[in-house]
């Protein structure tokens, strides 16, 4: 495989962590989480690192823009993390930990320059348990995300729900042994076409540690084909 990789300049990357990055299909706009501190009052958590923020950077003719902080409401002073975007970027999909609500995954959705107030994704993909990712189709009917809820394999499964005509979300459906293992399955994401499935895997035959992985959908049976590990160079050891 002929990759070459290019490490971001000090305009996204700091010397926190930065991750969860998520850029729109054009290639334009980049979202990212990071644990750097970005308010006056900020103060480090119990592992040395600041509260996590959403931040998002534009493309320009010479680079990659100063990462910025998202505005209230996104971000607080607790934790947000980006999860998952639409293709276009104008709708973003994060994980919160706050203190009257932890893991669960909130929708802002970007009008006129600013995104809403965020608005939970209800009680059909939220649950008890941690819901960590999601990914949304293009025509915006069918998302799949990640979750810790007690009817799966073990860790997080991915699951898939689907919009009815009532506009209301369908029952989850966990996606099977052929996707989910007793380990964790996690940040599932739709290609352009929606017939391809990226996700990350610590269960799946790999390299060690988390790896990623790709699963196609096959038209014809309507179940996702058997995942193959991307490989070397993108999946090492570590």
């Amino acid at each position: 495989m002929d990759v070459t990789f290019h490490r971001l300049s000090e305009q996204v990357n700091s010397i926190y962590p930065d991750y969860h990055p998520f850029v729109t299909k054009d290639r334009s706009t980049l979202y990212l989480t990071s644990r750097r501190k970005l308010r006056p009052g900020d103060k480090p958590e119990f592992d040395g690192y600041y509260p996590s923020d959403i931040l998002v950077t534009n493309r320009t003719e010479t680079g990659w823009s100063q990462a910025e902080a998202l505005p209230k409401p996104i971000n607080t002073p607790y934790d947000e993390q980006v999860v998952g975007i639409t293709d276009s970027g104008d709708s973003i999909f994060f994980y919160i930990d706050h203190v009257d609500n932890y893991g669960d995954i909130f929708v802002s959705v970007k009008e006129v320059g600013r995104f809403n107030r965020p608005e939970g994704l209800g009680d059909q993909i939220n649950s008890n348990s941690v819901e960590s990712a999601c990914s949304i189709s293009k025509d915006g009917r069918t998302i799949l995300f990640s979750s810790e809820r007690d009817d799966g394999a073990g860790g997080l499964d991915i699951y898939m729900t689907k919009k009815l005509p009532s506009g209301y979300w369908s029952e989850p459906e966990n996606l099977g042994s052929e996707i989910n293992t007793p380990l964790n399955e996690d940040f599932p994401t739709l290609s352009g076409d929606g017939l391809t499935m990226y996700f990350s895997s610590d269960g799946h035959p790999g390299m060690g540690g988390y790896d990623l992985f790709f699963s196609t959908w096959v038209v014809q049976n309507k179940v996702w084909y058997r995942p193959q590990n991307v490989g070397s160079p993108i999946n090492t050891p570590f």
